[in-house]
């Protein structure tokens, strides 16, 4: 049985301390199952990590085994234990031509194998394994070296608790001892509310579509390639057209990549466009948008990019911008397309802009801008606010019946059947919806020109939804996916605009009376 010192961290944060006794008291238990410590990403779980081994009293022949996915992991863990605990511990790192041993050592997982034989060779035991990334424990390589370790007491770390497939499990690491999730991280100000921002127009272009998503964001961002002639090439594009942009990769030496990302954060360039740059351990909080630019296959690869875009950051970037929500441009429409992101998944499980697309605390601004004689202009607007309430409704698990739709299909215009149906789920729908989304949803309705196809059916699908389950989505009065679920937005004021029921229990809004719109008349909604 495993027994600890009090620890000696300055300042953790609140789910660290709170964390910790319970890993503890798990860990002492005899004969425990090995637990699972999920936080989200950019929670700190090295810190935590590093506090936990050095906390550990060991025999003199006992080591402490860390394991994690990459080399560049394991250099960022062997870093930060050094930091904790070097002058009481040894630390060692095990991969490639690395092979030092030590009281800790920090092993990348291809070289488990080759460390568990060198371990034993020494007649060293492993009294904790803790592995960092523990969803990736089902590889061959881990199921076979675990053996191998035979640790006394294991206990994993991870943000992104589900697997690609959902028949996949993790064997190795089941119980779930302690959670720190989206709502309490968002509560901490450890993550930022998220905002989808769609394409404007029906162009096929997408390096088009994606330079006019990248101009309409502020502060530095990244947008991803498919490889590295891919990256160049987009990198040389976005130069051509004003944006100042370059391309990072694994070609570019170590040196160079660092270099790159620091000039991005300094605000010498605007755009880093990347191959693969967000994997497991990347860490750039302030980072204040991603551009989708590549259409990626995997569930679980896309939300841990998106993840990583969350974290929040303090203190001013470029001198001029402070993070207070991650934009993610979304050209290809992604997040429809997995069927939902929430902020669980995103991260492996804020004070509002002064100018937003779409506010529903402001309907008569809204409605102008859905109104705008320039559809591409109303479009934007109206799409962002559609793939806002799907995704939240998916991540709720409140989406009423929806048909699988080709992405040619998505693209095309909404069609007069859509219309009629989404005044009608519109109307039967009022009581669960704040007023001022009720009032731009009521002013999408009279745009078919500016709904695509996709955008209709998945709105639809969300508003029925909403009036099966009797509630608004987590998605709050800025039209941000908040990750508080049941909290709804704002209504609006009543006097800004009001909706009336006439004598045939029609809904009707009173946009002559109550705001000056360039076309009241046609607005003057009747839903069926």
């Amino acid at each position: 049985m495993l027994t600890f010192t009090s620890p000696k961290w300055t300042s953790p944060r609140s789910w660290q301390r709170e964390a910790l006794p319970i890993t503890f008291a798990h860990l002492q238990q005899p004969n425990t199952e090995s637990g699972v410590v999920s936080a989200i990403m950019g929670a700190g779980k090295s810190i935590f990590l590093a506090e936990m081994a050095a906390c550990a009293v060991l025999q003199s022949d006992e080591v402490i085994v860390v394991s994690t996915s990459t080399e560049g992991l394991v250099d960022d863990l062997y870093h930060a234990l050094r930091k904790r605990c070097g002058h009481h511990r040894t630390v060692g790192q095990w991969f490639g031509k690395r092979k030092r041993m030590g009281q800790i050592v920090v092993v990348c997982i291809p070289s488990m194998s080759s460390f568990a034989a060198a371990m034993h060779a020494r007649e060293f035991k492993c009294a904790l394994w803790i592995a960092d990334e523990c969803h990736r424990s089902e590889a061959v390589t881990v199921l076979a070296a675990e053996k191998a370790l035979t640790p006394a007491h294991s206990i994993g770390l991870t943000a992104t608790a589900f697997r690609s497939d959902e028949r996949d499990t993790i064997s190795l690491f089941h119980k779930v001892i302690y959670r720190y999730g989206a709502k309490e991280a968002l509560r901490d100000k450890v993550v930022v509310p998220w905002r989808i921002a769609n394409y404007q127009g029906f162009d096929d272009d997408t390096d088009a579509a994606c330079l006019e998503m990248i101009q309409a964001v502020d502060g530095p961002g990244l947008a991803n390639a498919d490889d590295i002639a891919d990256a160049e090439k987009f990198a040389d594009y976005l130069n051509a057209n004003g944006v100042t942009a370059t391309a990072v990769h694994s070609r570019l030496p170590t040196h160079r990549r660092t270099a790159i990302m620091d000039d991005l954060k300094a605000g010498k360039i605007k755009c880093a466009v990347h191959v693969n740059l967000l994997t497991e351990g990347a860490n750039y909080p302030w980072l204040m948008w991603l551009t989708l630019r590549r259409e990626v296959e995997s569930r679980v690869r896309f939300c841990q990019e998106a993840g990583r875009g969350l974290r929040a950051h303090a203190g001013q970037i470029w001198g001029k911008f402070y993070k207070d929500e991650c934009v993610f441009n979304d050209p290809h429409d992604l997040f429809g397309g997995f069927g939902g992101i929430s902020f669980a998944e995103a991260l492996g499980e804020a004070a509002p802009k002064e100018e937003l697309p779409f506010d529903v605390t402001r309907p008569a601004e809204a409605v102008r801008s859905i109104n705008d004689p320039d559809p591409p202009v109303a479009m934007a607007a109206i799409e962002s606010a559609v793939r806002t309430i799907a995704v939240a409704c998916m991540t709720a698990g409140m989406m009423g019946d929806r048909r699988p739709i080709k992405k040619a299909d998505r693209l095309k215009p909404s069609n007069a059947l859509q219309q009629v149906t989404l005044g009608h789920v519109l109307n039967t729908t009022k009581q669960f919806i704040p007023t001022g989304w009720f009032v731009c949803l009521l002013a999408i309705r009279e745009r078919p020109d500016c709904v695509r196809f996709g955008f209709a059916s998945d709105l639809i699908s969300a508003l029925s939804g909403i009036r099966q389950a009797g509630r608004w989505p987590d998605v709050d009065a800025q039209g941000r996916i908040s990750g508080v679920i049941g909290e709804s937005p704002a209504p609006a004021p009543e006097e800004d605009i009001k909706i009336r029921t006439d004598e045939d229990g029609q809904n009707v809004i009173d946009f002559e009376e109550y705001c000056d719109l360039a076309r009241a008349d046609s607005l003057q909604a009747w839903v069926r």
